[in-house]
């Protein structure tokens, strides 16, 4: 083969790849950002495909892809060990699950407990993925912004841990840290909990746990960071507006809920129908907690939502998991009772599937007497704090999640 046609197909080759590596994001972001966004996005994009592969050969594609984000954990804060003059950072285990203190030096405990504040916060991932190494830069950034002690739990995972595991088991860290505060010189009513995307809808599920327990003393603040706050309903007008991403796409959004459920990937097309929910089920909720009548009238231009078929196969898994979906800790946003809730911050992302369940959970919360905070960001995407806070375009997001902080803890 000639020098010429092998740098063509070389050439070709190298366009062809970066044509399927290429993940388009929202407008508004400086070139620098952009690049780094889209490498970051780019090297998501070959680990979910390694799943893909190590399927192909046999193997489960959910546990490939869990290795390898596991062996890049480290390795995506390889930076992130902070500054023993600014940050303290240790391992622990609280009542059987293991977490990661955060305590910021200057927030010294002479002075009494009540001279600290503390949040117990909850990892991303779609309950199936993440860790406390991939977390550790936005934790240590979070913590010494604030000057809040924070605990970072590492709760377990589906597939091998199915609902409600994830739940009992940040419970469990929470309701631990809350009697022994002290210990870390943090005054226990001064302790807020708080999650991103699938650690968002844990932390709403603690709340609601509490509460319902009359745990004492009750968590000051919940933080919701593009939270889910269902999966009875994967059609909603942010779902299909956004089907494609960033980052996360509807039918990944599916796929991580049926794993979650019920530990089996291939009902994920399934979900992403709504089919895993029965007529009668879906048509209430689509005319209470799940109305899109409750949105802001400018994502409803063109939306009109589908219908799934409702055949005996999926009536009978709806029987399988009926028991499990009806439980307000899965789902927070069709919980029976939303009032006497802790003080709320939820962000949204414009781009994110996820935006709209967000809003309809904030809209409940309201109506229920709980007070409230929004913050936007038009040119978000579901993901964009996992990168850190150390981006031009996210500085008003963490200014308006640390002034929150500051100001309400």
């Amino acid at each position: 083969m000639g020098a010429i046609k092998k740098l063509f197909l070389l050439s070709a080759l190298l366009a062809g790849l970066s044509y399927w590596l290429y993940e388009p994001i929202p407008d508004g972001y400086s070139t620098s950002s952009a690049i780094k966004l889209r490498v970051n996005l780019a090297v998501l994009k070959i680990v979910g495909e390694l799943g893909k592969v190590g399927h192909t050969f046999g193997y489960d594609s959910v546990q490939v892809t869990k290795s390898v984000f596991a062996f890049l954990g480290p390795y995506t804060n390889i930076d992130a060990t902070g500054d023993p003059s600014k940050i303290k950072i240790t391992d622990a285990v609280f009542d059987s699950v293991p977490v990661r203190i955060y305590e910021p030096v200057s927030n010294s405990k002479v002075g009494g407990a009540s001279q600290r504040s503390g949040l117990v916060y909850y990892h991303g991932g779609g309950w199936v993925i993440g860790s406390l190494d991939m977390y550790q830069t936005l934790m240590i950034e979070l913590s010494t912004s604030t000057n809040v002690v924070f605990v970072s739990v590492d709760y377990r995972l589906a597939p091998q841990w199915l609902y409600p595991i994830a739940h009992e088991d940040c419970v469990a860290a929470t309701k631990y840290f809350l009697s022994h505060a002290h210990e870390y010189g943090v005054n226990p009513e001064r302790v807020a909990i708080g999650g991103d995307s699938a650690g968002g809808n844990l932390a709403a599920s603690v709340a609601l746990k509490l509460r319902d327990e009359g745990f004492k003393p009750q968590v000051k603040l919940q933080l919701l960071i593009y939270p889910v706050t269902q999966i009875f309903d994967f059609t909603l007008p942010s779902m299909l507006q956004n089907s494609e991403g960033p980052l996360l796409t509807r039918m990944s959004m599916a796929n991580y809920a049926a794993i979650y459920v019920t530990g089996d990937v291939t009902l994920g097309k399934t979900f992403g129908e709504n089919g895993h929910v029965v007529k009668s089920v879906a048509d209430k909720l689509s005319t209470t907690y799940l109305n899109v009548k409750n949105l802001p009238s400018k994502y409803l231009k063109g939306y009109v939502r589908p219908t799934a078929e409702k055949g005996e196969a999926k009536n009978s898994l709806w029987a399988e998991i009926k028991d499990k979906m009806m439980s307000p800790y899965l789902n927070p946003l069709v919980a029976p009772n939303v009032e006497g809730l802790p003080m709320t911050f939820i962000f949204t992302c414009e781009h994110d599937v996820l935006r709209d369940e967000a809003l309809l959970y904030g809209h409940r919360l309201k109506e229920a007497g709980n007070k409230v905070t929004y913050h936007h960001m038009d040119n978000g995407f579901h993901g964009i704090l996992s990168f850190g806070l150390a981006w031009p375009e996210t500085e008003p997001v963490a200014k308006a999640i640390t002034s929150f902080i500051r100001n309400n803890l």
